[in-house]
């Protein structure tokens, strides 16, 4: 397998750094949580989707399930700061936005639930005010990677922590990835151990939630990912010729479950692995590397969905290009015990 891109992980020598990172964050929650600092309402229910760590939960995924499991029952808003684009300023996602206008994340989303209105903008206080005057029959607001953010009030704390990775076997930055203590962990109304294994034991998640300081099946719960049919750019389910060496291209924090998936796929053929940082632009010299790369031999490319959002001009568009859905799924029938907890919760901001 070739890889052209590589992330080094923050090193425990860097551990005195953290301190200080892990004690504001610890003054900034506890400000909030004695009341001195306000957390203010953007006056109908919302729910807050994020981590402790910095990025790679399956955030987007979890947001994108959220909005399909309550879209008969309210009409949502997501609002977002829009990960790597060039401006802070409130914009509103069309589906025919621009990922750098507004974001990777935030553009999947609209393109996957056109009928939802999504909206990013730095100050989430500000972005839910002009969202709500936009979209005056919005109901229920969703914050999507605001677990930090208590400026902004929610009714609901949704905190995410892949399996493999659970926030106390981490540290703070710079040594480590999780942007605040473990501690913060508490805040939360209901945790999801995402990218679990489809066959994973149910011994096994119960000692997890202990760790956690969580109650199996009632406020701590486990998801696994579930992968689609690939298709085509324009949506067609299609799959690469069988005479194509294949071009794997990954512009996201984890890419080896979906590596994995695709070499189990598409068994015996000539894959080459190339990732990309997270939210990296893929621009006309990613095109240009996978030209050369190809040898002038007939190749196909295969992406995330999240990466084909990211496909600028400079694509060739007779290039055989192939997207692999993704989707979360509940184990342990947790589905319905967590939309009862939610249901329940955002409730009371309606008496």
């Amino acid at each position: 397998m070739r890889r052209l891109f590589f992330k080094v992980k923050p090193s425990r020598f860097l551990l005195p750094l953290s301190w200080p990172y892990s004690l504001g964050a610890d003054l900034k929650n506890l400000l909030y949580d004695r009341g001195i600092a306000a957390s203010i309402s953007a006056g109908i229910p919302t729910l807050s989707v994020g981590n402790l760590s910095a990025g790679g939960t399956g955030k987007t995924p979890q947001v994108l399930w959220l909005i399909k499991a309550l879209e008969s029952t309210f009409q949502i808003g997501v609002l977002s700061r829009g990960y790597g684009r060039k401006s802070g300023a409130y914009l509103r996602v069309s589906t025919n936005s621009r990922a750098s206008e507004v974001g990777d994340e935030p553009l999947l989303i609209k393109q996957l639930c056109p009928r939802t209105a999504v909206a990013v903008c730095a100050d989430r206080v500000e972005g839910a005010k002009r969202l709500r005057e936009e979209e005056p029959g919005i109901d229920l607001l969703i914050l999507d990677d605001a677990f930090q953010h208590r400026r902004i009030a929610r009714h609901f704390d949704l905190l995410l922590s892949r399996f493999d990775a659970p926030w106390w076997s981490d540290r703070v930055l710079p040594a480590g990835y999780l942007r605040e203590s473990g501690r913060g962990a508490q805040r939360a109304d209901a945790v999801v151990f995402t990218a679990c294994p489809s066959d994973l034991d149910r011994k096994k998640a119960r000692e997890m939630a202990v760790r956690a300081r969580r109650s199996f099946g009632l406020d701590c719960f486990f998801s696994t990912r579930v992968y689609g049919a690939l298709k085509s750019l324009e949506g067609k389910p299609m799959a690469p010729s069988p005479e194509d060496q294949i071009f794997l291209l990954s512009g996201i924090a984890h890419p080896r479950a979906f590596e994995e998936y695709l070499r189990g796929l598409l068994p015996n053929r000539s894959i080459n692995s190339m990732a990309l940082a997270d939210h990296a632009t893929i621009d006309a010299s990613v095109v240009e590397r996978i030209r050369l790369a190809a040898g002038g031999r007939s190749f196909s490319v295969v992406m995330t969905e999240k990466d084909a959002v990211r496909l600028d001009s400079s694509w060739p568009s007779d290039w055989p290009s192939f997207v692999l859905p993704l989707e979360v799924e509940f184990l342990f029938n947790g589905r319905e015990v967590f939309l009862q907890r939610l249901l329940a919760q955002v409730s009371k901001a309606l008496v």
